[in-house]
């Protein structure tokens, strides 16, 4: 067993607009944490979460990767902190979906200078649609002309006004103050901290009866109490805590990881069923299950299936049970995966996310349990493929290559697929996008030596057809599909 206990875990996903500063906030996090000897970040490619080439010669995100580290709070708590960072762009958006769906809470990232973008708003659906506790983080306080009283109002103006700051910038802007602790308030904030905080104990209050009774009569709410209203406000979605950061400068992440250990929920907190609607108990000490939400093949390790532990105990060299394939397996080795860096781990509980190697028979959306049991959960669901090309390689006789390599990485992102069609023979190559499948390309090139072309299908030529597409994504000479865009557009 872990030295923390569940009630000290928080899992997130960090979401947002591409460019928005998702995956610069933790850098900035693994860095305040000690975690790195570098302040690592995307812009000069030394980022700690995207270092794959593809993501450094493009500057985005392209995977949905985790991040566990220890925080230390105030108290003297150690709170274990399971992030993931997801892709902004709408091409990777599958990444988004899979990541919300074994996260327990999300933190939405908002550029202070940019306000709400399409991706802000997208973010903010998936998490509607997903139920999942919230909080909000502006971001880029160190650019120039940014004004965090416009951002807060454009917020509040679209996702309502129950998103409240607990943390506001200094007016000189050299410091940030935690709303809740009250101390060393500068004398022209005194007014402004007090509007703020009593409004955040009214929403803890309003939690439970006996503290709305205890505030309506006058008295004084504990900071127990306080805290304790917060945390069930945030988790039924009532309060949307605003947080503010300077990823560049680190002001803000001390703050910002107190909010995360006091108000974001635990795994304790999140009611996760399975597919026949039963009630699964986190406990380490119940029988252990969790869901397959990535899977990937690592050039030195080979493949690398990702799982959400949901309940119990996974424990290395053990046997376990493929409940949808209805098959056994064997884990030899535990993986956190940190970046690029792996830690291997005797065994993980409720809220990690752990890499396993070598599995045989499971695959994405998979459910593993212990054996004896016969737990599944519901598949992720992914967006239809919008883009289209038929795809042929560059030198005569490389069809079966070229065949396995497209499958290779169709494996790795099931926004991606890949047919033969009946008609014209050709090897048709779908799915979220340009960029997507550019990437897909180059990946098929330096992974596996394959050159291909793509051109637009003889099935498509042939009808003539104008293409109008919504944003900026560029069509070429694809073909996209508007219905299944209009939902991420």
């Amino acid at each position: 067993m872990r030295d923390i206990s569940l009630v000290k875990v928080r899992n997130f996903v960090l979401l947002g607009h591409t460019g928005s500063g998702k995956t610069s906030l933790l850098d900035a996090i693994i860095y305040k944490q000690e975690s790195s000897d570098r302040h690592g970040s995307p812009e000069d490619g030394t980022s700690a979460l995207d270092y794959t080439d593809e993501e450094k010669a493009h500057k985005i995100s392209i995977w949905a990767k985790p991040y566990e580290t220890i925080y230390k709070t105030r108290a003297g708590n150690n709170i274990n902190i399971v992030a993931i960072d997801t892709p902004g762009y709408v091409d990777f958006f599958g990444q988004v979906i899979a990541a919300s769906t074994v996260s327990d809470s999300a933190i939405i990232v908002v550029d202070a200078q940019s306000g709400i973008q399409v991706g802000s708003n997208r973010a903010w659906r998936q998490c509607v649609k997903r139920g999942l506790p919230r909080a909000v983080v502006i971001t880029g306080l160190d650019k120039d002309n940014v004004d965090f009283d416009a951002a807060l109002s454009a917020i509040q103006g679209v996702w309502g006004q129950a998103c409240v700051p607990v943390v506001i910038p200094a007016s000189d802007g050299s410091c940030v103050i935690d709303v809740l602790s009250t101390k060393d308030v500068p004398e022209d904030l005194v007014e402004k901290v007090n509007e703020i905080k009593g409004r955040l104990i009214e929403y803890a209050a309003e939690t439970d009866d006996g503290l709305i009774e205890k505030y309506l009569g006058g008295e004084d709410l504990s900071a127990e109490e306080v805290a304790v209203g917060l945390h069930g406000a945030v988790h039924s979605g009532n309060l949307i805590p605003v947080f503010v950061t300077s990823s560049k400068t680190s002001m803000g992440i001390d703050e910002l990881l107190e909010g995360i250990s006091l108000l974001l929920p635990s795994p304790l907190d999140i009611e996760v069923k399975d597919a026949d609607d039963r009630v699964v108990d986190p406990n380490p000490e119940r029988p252990f299950s969790g869901f397959v939400w990535r899977s990937i093949n690592d050039p030195y390790m080979g493949q690398l299936t990702f799982l959400r532990v949901l309940s119990g105990t996974l424990r290395a060299d053990s046997e376990i049970f493929n409940s949808t394939k209805e098959r056994k397996e064997r884990v030899g080795h535990l993986y956190i995966v940190n970046g690029k860096e792996q830690k291997e781990i005797s065994e993980a509980e409720a809220g990690d996310i752990v890499a396993i190697p070598k599995l045989k028979h499971t695959a994405l959306n998979d459910s593993l349990c212990e054996v004896g049991q016969n737990l599944w959960f519901p598949p992720i669901e992914f967006p239809q493929p919008v883009t289209t090309y038929a795809v042929e390689p560059k030198t005569q006789g490389g069809e079966d290559k070229m065949a396995a390599a497209l499958h290779r990485i169709a494996d790795e992102d099931s926004t991606i697929t890949v047919h033969r069609n009946a008609e014209t023979h050709e090897l048709i190559l779908s799915g979220m996008g340009d960029v997507q499948l550019d990437i897909a390309v180059e990946k098929m090139k330096k992974r596996s030596h394959v050159d291909v072309v793509l051109h637009t299908p003889k099935s498509l030529i042939k009808k003539r057809l104008p293409l109008k597409v919504k944003g900026t994504i560029s069509t070429r000479n694809s073909r996209v599909d508007e219905a299944n865009m209009a939902e991420f557009i």
